[in-house]
């Protein structure tokens, strides 16, 4: 999770000091975390039949997002989650680091590889490019008339292998990382 909060911390969806326990007093502004998959599956590797059967939760947490804009997948489970949940063609929306999508007139999908240790540790992910996601991100909201700081209206979706005010989507395997696997901006 140390990545994910000091990101979310210097792009403006935090206030508070990252402390890894529920008791640290951060508190996510303009952001929200929840799971694509809410069951730690074995070897943190989920099966199709367990992310099928927790999209349904997800379908009803997207429907609760009426202000929605910007939705932030990391990893490929959390984009496919997020394309079954929006009922849209994979085919479509091919999974890329830093991809961007229109999922409609107000609605835009941006993936990025998941920011795990493992993806961190390898090189796969740099703090360098796990903050251009955040960076056009904020852009596309400020081109939009959004202003990310606390005493504005602003809305981010993250989620886990997919951000309300600021969302994420992520692994319950990854339980200190719940924004981490998928950002949606609302």
């Amino acid at each position: 999770g140390d990545l994910l909060y000091a990101t979310l911390t210097k792009f403006g969806f935090t206030h508070g000091k990252y402390g890894a326990t529920a008791e640290d007093g951060l508190k996510l502004l303009n952001c929200r975390i929840t799971n694509a998959v809410r069951c730690v599956p074995p070897e943190n590797k989920p099966t199709g039949e367990e992310i099928k059967t927790c999209n349904k939760f997800l379908i009803r947490e997207l429907k609760g997002m009426q202000n929605l804009k910007v939705i932030l997948t990391l990893g490929g489970i959390a984009h496919a989650a997020i394309l079954s949940a929006l009922d849209k063609k994979k085919s479509d929306y091919k999974f890329s680091h830093n991809g961007e999508f229109k999922l409609n007139k107000h609605l835009q999908l941006v993936s990025s590889y998941h920011c795990s240790r493992y993806n961190t540790k390898t090189g796969r992910l740099t703090q360098e490019m796990f903050e251009a996601i955040f960076e056009g991100i904020k852009r596309k909201l400020q081109t939009h008339g959004f202003n990310l700081f606390p005493e504005e209206a602003s809305i981010v979706h993250v989620a886990s292998h997919v951000f309300s005010d600021l969302a994420v989507y992520q692994l319950a395997a990854y339980p200190l990382q719940l924004l981490l696997q998928v950002l949606q901006f609302l």
